[in-house]
Formats: C-alpha cells, structure tokens, sequence
C-alpha cells in the first residue's frame, strides 16, 4: 500500500530534487525505485512529502509523471520548485516567483502572419497567492542581509551588462538605508568605477576585479537578501536564452510576465485535471538572454525549495493517518474515532450503531450517487479527488469514519432521495 503523503512535490531535474531532498532533511525512504514513477517520501515538519522527478526535463516527461504518481498516491496538493528565468526590471537573480498564474507561451498557431497565440491561462487560487504576496523569507537558510562586498559584485555586474543599478528591482536589498552614496563614493576612491552626474562608469579595475571574483565564485552564492514575488509565469517546450524573448512574451498581451521555465504549466495542469490544489515556486537562475554561467543555479534551486516548504507549512494540514488509535489525538484535532462495538446508539434521523455489514450493504448499492451524496456531505474537492476509482463509495464511507461522521448520513441520504440506503442506517 503506497505511503500516506499531504504533497506531492514535483521537481524538473536531478539538482533541484537534490536541492529539494537537502532542504527536507536527510534520510528520504524511497519507494517504487525499479518502476517507472519512483519517488521519495519524508516527514518535513507536521506534513508527509512525497518528491519526485522525470528522467528527463521538459512539460511532457513531468506532466507524465505527476499524473501517475497522483493516481498511486491521491495527495491533496501538488507543488512544484526549481530553476527558472526571470524578466529583468521584475526579479533579480536569486529571487523566487511564486506562480500567480500559469499558461503555455507556445500554445497556438502558426499562419502566413507568423505566430498567434491562444493560451489558456490557469490561475492560481487568491488564498495562495496572498499567502506569497506577504510572505517574507527573512529567516530562511538561504536569506542574509546585504553586505558590502556582495553590494559591490552585483553593482559592478549590473554596470558589465549594461544596466542601470539605480533602476533595479534588488537595489534597495543590496544598499540598505543611506549605504547607496557612501559605498560609491568609497568604490570610485579605489578605481573600480568612475561616478558622473547621471550614471557610473565600470573601469578597467573594476572590471578585473569583478572578472576574478566571478572566476574564483565557483559554487555561486550560499545567501542572499532575495525577495518572493507573485507573479505570472509562462512555460514552453523550448528552453529560451535569447535577447528580446521578454518583449516577445509581453507583445502577446502578457504585461506583467515575470518568469519563465518549461514544466510549470503542464504539472499544474494535471492538478487541475483531477481537481488538486497546486503550488509552484521557482527561483531566478537566469535571465533567458545568454549570458547564464549557471551561478546562481543551485542558490535557485534551493531557495525555492524552502519558501515552498514554507508556504506549504502555513496553510496545508495534514492528512489524518488511515488508523488512528483511540488513544492518539488526530493530526487535525477531531476526536478519536470509537469502534464499531463502541458507538452509541444516535438520536431519530441518524445513525444507529453501524456494522461491517451496513458498510457492505452501503458501498454495493451507493453506485453513482456517490457524488450527490459528497456534496450533500460538503465533502471539500481534494478529498474527493483522493477517492480511488470504482471505490468512491468505500472511500467516502471510511473519510467519514475518521472524522466521526458516520451518524450524518441518512440526513444526506434522505436529501438526495436515497431512503432506500437511508431507512436500513437508523
């Protein structure tokens, strides 16, 4: 029988589930690893996570993937981290979007008049959202303060690449309070830029100095002072580095486009398919215009893998286990479910004491109308999307057992003109 999971965590490729796997904590039991969909599964926090990752990257081989791993293990949320690249003047390198909404950049035609799209936009859910539009990754392994010295690389970077550091996004993160004035004064007194009214100059020095610290930053930067943004992120076949690709996106009626990457639209399409909440965060390991030396790839890669912890944390509650002991208090603080022998005998309209033959009885004859019968229970969608197909009824039964709920379904059989399922359960 497959493990109890909360989330099933998507990854694209081998360093991001690595990243993943590092940021949970050691001592991942794998399962299913001579199959075509293995996976790992650890206890990371209150929350069971199960992580997993194609052979290969791209939206088909995830999409495949995650859709089989969700029929194997029904998680109630699916999630996504990794890489991406990010617009700049919208995310600076090291930041993590936090998909507002996704959609295919490549979906559409081609005619006489070039390319037309047609995207079908999957919007993420407000809660989610808000949650990521406050959150603030201040105590975070991979969040630090500025210092001078980092101050300096990417000042030095931004002038190589021929934008302005007064104009961007991570400027006020990197130059804290009045540090902005006194820190050039102090670089242009050691020869590394030369400060004009309007705008600074990279000198000679600076630029070698800039071009040894980057030589010797082998394993790029362990921390940051990045930021979390929300925002929409666009996914395609094609792995994009290439000048202009932003302009091209916003040109399609894409404005606020912040991140782009490959997998992101198809595994929140496979949640979506089977009615599943989704999460995707990625980090901005470059910015799709050919200059990526793969730096900032593992800071990406691990940043994003704990703000999606963390934002899972925050909102996602566990699952409660399959059995629990009338001594043990549920997860989700409802009280211990009795045995059958033990459950007294309830008032007119609802259940009797129930047995393993009203049960048989009950799932033999329910068929179809398992689905009225969930909505008149208010049974929330993601539980219903765990419920195993041809099994609905069984399942529906025992997600009612653990809560206590039992005693409330001739009510609910009544109000969908099932008394004849109804009358044997009081």
């Amino acid at each position: 029988m497959p493990p109890r999971v909360d989330v099933l965590i998507m990854t694209a490729e081998k360093d991001e589930c690595e990243a993943a796997q590092a940021v949970g904590g050691r001592a991942w039991q794998r399962h299913d690893v001579d199959s075509d969909a293995p996976y790992s599964v650890r206890e990371v926090g209150r929350l069971s996570i199960a992580l997993a990752r194609p052979v290969r990257p791209g939206g088909r081989a995830a999409a495949a993937l995650a859709a089989r791993l969700i029929e194997r293990l029904r998680p109630p949320y699916v999630a996504m981290s990794g890489a991406c690249s990010g617009r700049p003047g919208e995310v600076a390198l090291g930041d993590v979007v936090v998909a507002e909404h996704v959609y295919a950049y490549d979906e559409g035609r081609v005619g006489a008049a070039g390319f037309e799209a047609d995207h079908r936009h999957l919007p993420q859910d407000r809660a989610w959202v808000r949650a990521a539009q406050d959150f603030d990754p201040t105590g975070l392994p991979s969040h630090c303060a500025a210092t001078q010295a980092g101050a300096l690389l990417w000042f030095l970077e931004r002038l190589r690449d021929g934008r302005e550091p007064r104009d961007e996004p991570a400027r006020r993160r990197w130059f804290p309070g009045k540090a902005w004035p006194a820190w050039l004064d102090e670089w242009a007194a050691q020869g590394l830029i030369e400060r004009h009214a309007r705008h600074n100059v990279l000198t000679a020095k600076g630029k070698g100095f800039l071009e040894r610290a980057l030589y010797d930053d082998v394993d790029g930067p362990a921390r940051m002072p990045f930021a979390v943004k929300a925002a929409p992120m666009a996914s395609g076949a094609s792995e994009v580095a290439r000048g202009g690709v932003w302009e091209w996106l916003a040109g399609m009626g894409q404005r606020g486009i912040a991140a782009l990457d490959r997998e992101a639209a198809a595994v929140a399409t496979v949640a979506h398919e089977h009615r599943l909440p989704w999460l995707v965060a990625k980090g901005v390991a470059d910015h799709a215009d050919g200059r990526d030396d793969g730096r900032f790839r593992a800071f990406a890669a691990r940043a994003s893998a704990e703000v999606l912890y963390a934002l899972l944390a925050s909102r996602v509650p566990p699952v409660p286990p399959a059995v629990i002991p009338p001594a043990t208090p549920s997860t989700m603080d409802l009280p211990p479910v009795p045995s059958t022998v033990e459950r007294p005998v309830a008032l007119e309209g609802r259940a009797r004491r129930l047995t393993g033959r009203d049960k048989l009885a009950f799932c033999r004859q329910l068929g179809d109308s398992w689905r009225e019968l969930a909505d008149a229970l208010e049974v929330p969608p993601h539980a219903k999307a765990r419920f195993g197909h041809g099994d609905e009824p069984r399942d529906l039964w025992e997600w009612l057992e653990m809560r206590g709920r039992l005693g409330e379904l001739p009510a609910a059989l009544d109000r969908i003109c099932r008394t004849d399922l109804a009358d044997p359960l009081r």
